[in-house]
Parts: C-alpha cells; sequence; structure tokens
C-alpha cells in the first residue's frame, strides 16, 4: 500500500516538476559554495562573500511583482523553461570565463544578480504549478514534499560542490551544473500541465499590479498570511548568520562544530517536510500554522539561551522542522485562497521576503554587535513567537482555516 506521505507523487507530471526542482536546488546549493570559494580566490576579502548573497537576493525584490504578472498573463511551463535555460547559459559562461582565466569580480557579481532573477521567477512559478498537477487535497502533500526535496539538497548539495572542486576545479563544476539543467529543462518540457485560467493580458502592467495588490489587501486572509511568513523570514531566519559566534564563542567548537550547528535545522526541515506530507489535507490547518510559527519562534529563544551542545543541536532541528511545516501550510493556503488568475501575483509577493533576508541579516548582526548573538537571536525569536500570538487572538478567521 503506497505510503499517503509520497501520494502527490502518484501525478506523472508531478513527478517530472519534483525532477525539475531537485536539480535546481542540488545546483543553486552547490553554486553557493563553488560561486563563494571563486570570490575568496579573487578577493580573499568576507565583504566580498557579502556582497554575493546580496547580488543574489536583491533581484527577489525588484522582480518580484513584475515576475508575479507574467506568471499570471502567459503559460507557467515556457516561463519556467526560460528561466532555466537562463541559468543553463550562465554557468556555461562563468565555467568559460574561469577556465580560460579572464573571469573578474565584477563578472561573478553580475551573473549572480542575473541568476537571481531568473530564480526570482523560478519559485513562484513552481508553486503555482502544484495546484495544477496534483489534486486539491493533496497540495499541501505536494508543497511539503518540494520543500522537503529542497532541504535534502541543502544538505547534500554543498558537500557534493565541496568535493567536486577539490577533484576537478570551479570550471568543470560549473560545466557538470550546466549539464544538470540540460535534464532540468528536458524534465520540465515533459509535462503535461492543464489549461488554467489567465488574467487579461490587454490593461497595461500596472492595473494588472494594481489588481494584484487590491485584491491582497481587500482579503484580510491573505494579507494576514503574508505578514505571517514575511517576518519569520526576515526577523527569524537570519538567525543562521550568527551561527559562526555560537560556534566560536559559546560553544568552542570551532569549523567542524559550525557544520554541525548549521546541518541540524536541515534535519529538522526534512523531518517537517516528511511529517507535514504524511498528514496530507488535514483539518484545523490554520491551528497548526499559528502553531508552528510560534514554535519556530519559541525554539529559537530557547537556542539563544541554551549553553549545552547536545541541548542546541536538538533544538535547532526543532527550528528547523517548525519552520518548515508552518512555511509549507502557509504556502498552501496561499495556493488554495485566491482564485487561480490571481495566484502568480499572490505568490510573488510571498517571494520578496526572500529578498529581505539580506537586510534581517544585517538588523541582526548590528544587535548582535550592539548586545550579543544570544539576545539578538533571543529577541528576534521572541518577535516570531509574538507576532503568531497576536494573530491567533486578533484575527480568528485565519485560526479557523481549514
Amino acid at each position: 500500500m503506497q505510503l499517503r506521505t509520497f501520494k502527490a507523487l502518484r501525478s506523472r507530471d508531478f513527478r517530472y516538476l519534483m525532477l525539475a526542482h531537485v536539480g535546481t536546488g542540488m545546483t543553486l546549493w552547490m553554486d553557493l559554495v563553488v560561486r563563494s570559494w571563486l570570490v575568496w580566490q579573487l578577493t580573499a576579502d568576507p565583504f566580498s562573500l557579502g556582497l554575493v548573497s546580496l547580488f543574489q537576493a536583491i533581484p527577489y525584490l525588484i522582480c518580484a511583482l513584475p515576475a508575479g504578472i507574467i506568471i499570471d498573463r502567459f503559460d507557467k511551463k515556457r516561463v519556467l523553461i526560460v528561466c532555466q535555460a537562463v541559468t543553463l547559459l550562465l554557468h556555461l559562461i562563468l565555467g568559460t570565463l574561469v577556465a580560460t582565466g579572464a573571469v573578474q569580480l565584477w563578472q561573478v557579481f553580475l551573473t549572480a544578480f542575473l541568476e537571481g532573477t531568473a530564480q526570482a521567477f523560478v519559485q513562484p512559478t513552481r508553486h503555482c504549478l502544484v495546484p495544477l498537477l496534483v489534486k486539491k487535497d493533496e497540495v499541501t502533500a505536494a508543497i511539503a514534499l518540494s520543500g522537503g526535496a529542497n532541504n535534502t539538497t541543502r544538505i547534500v548539495g554543498p558537500s557534493i560542490a565541496g568535493a567536486l572542486v577539490g577533484l576537478v576545479g570551479i570550471a568543470p563544476v560549473y560545466y557538470i551544473m550546466a549539464s544538470v539543467f540540460v535534464l532540468v529543462i528536458i524534465a520540465t518540457e515533459t509535462m503535461r500541465v492543464p489549461a488554467a485560467e489567465s488574467c487579461d493580458a490587454t490593461p497595461p502592467v500596472l492595473e494588472n499590479l494594481r489588481e494584484g495588490f487590491s485584491y491582497v489587501r481587500h482579503n484580510p486572509i491573505v494579507l494576514t498570511l503574508l505578514i505571517v511568513s514575511l517576518v519569520p523570514m526576515v526577523f527569524g531566519q537570519p538567525y543562521a548568520t550568527l551561527l559562526p559566534v555560537f560556534a566560536d564563542k559559546v560553544f568552542s567548537i570551532g569549523a567542524s562544530g559550525l557544520g554541525l550547528l548549521t546541518a541540524a535545522p536541515g534535519m529538522g526541515s526534512v523531518v517537517g517536510a516528511v511529517a507535514v506530507a504524511s498528514a496530507g489535507n488535514f483539518r484545523r490547518r490554520g491551528w497548526v500554522l499559528l502553531g508552528g510559527a510560534f514554535a519556530f519562534g519559541f525554539f529559537l529563544v530557547m537556542f539563544a539561551v541554551s549553553r549545552w551542545l547536545p541541548v542546541s543541536l536538538a533544538l535547532l532541528v526543532a527550528v528547523g522542522l517548525s519552520a518548515t511545516s508552518y512555511n509549507a501550510i502557509c504556502i498552501s493556503l496561499l495556493l488554495s485562497i485566491p482564485p487561480a488568475e490571481f495566484r502568480g501575483r499572490v505568490m510573488s509577493i510571498f517571494m520578496m521576503d526572500r529578498g529581505l533576508v539580506p537586510f534581517g541579516s544585517v538588523l541582526l548582526g548590528a544587535m548582535a554587535a550592539q548586545w550579543s548573538a544570544p539576545l539578538a537571536i533571543a529577541v528576534s525569536g521572541s518577535a516570531c513567537a509574538l507576532l503568531a500570538l497576536i494573530v491567533g487572538f486578533r484575527v480568528p478567521s485565519v485560526r479557523r482555516l481549514e
């Protein structure tokens, strides 16, 4: 008997979407390692390493809203393929620049920005395809499986990249990533996507944009869900940037210990994704959503005050588990509540928080410099938990979501 956890995978076309997602995720996490190592070789400057992340994040702010309009206006499968082809080309260009010795820092930054731009279109498009490829009662499980796959590639991808760079060098790894994207494009092209409602392509872009904002503004549940996803992402998730401080100053465990601290939330995320997928289209999703958001903040606070490494690792596992759980439920609700013609714009607004994460990292870093890293994480975790409580009491309609 087939496990309910993987029920959504019975859909042939969702399986191809997942294959493309896994291939994309693997190369993106590999690129994070390879590009950072390339920048370090070119500059030996930690500030330049931070700039790479910023260049990849900025497109989420610039392109998120236009991406939503394009996703709602045009064929979603074609949007995915174009963005995948752009990413493939960027890997080939950067690999060739490295192989010929012509690579310069500005080229690394430019390709990072362009790759971030492509991903600003890919991620909301992929989310919007899920309701078209699986049954309505399988959407939550499908989103959870997608999150679990992403966190698995987050663990595996960097390890593979590090090993390959040591064996064959940077340029061949970029050629390998480009080859993976050939398979990603084939998988996407193989998908059969049923026709979906699209917004009217006649009105000007600004009119489509106004319609999207008007829909969100006049739908308090959707607006609240977007806020519940935004605050933890901006004020909570940047905790990862302070983990080196904990490894060095709090636990004195060095670089190898930092690897443990970094891997623990990823393992929790995989567990959370499997748990949500196993539950399927369960009832009281509003309660579980708010409970997960509260738990995320609460476990961050507990991690901040813990001084015993085994307990801290367990708390980080719980942080990853709760974050993935509430995020998967939030995405599934944002895909099921809006009409099909608004999903692209709603999901693009949802994805804007990815572009704000670096600014949250700067804020958390400033707090840590002024006070301490544990106190900064405790404050950010408290803010996330408090938001969940406020929404639970002040917006009962979210609490009652099924």
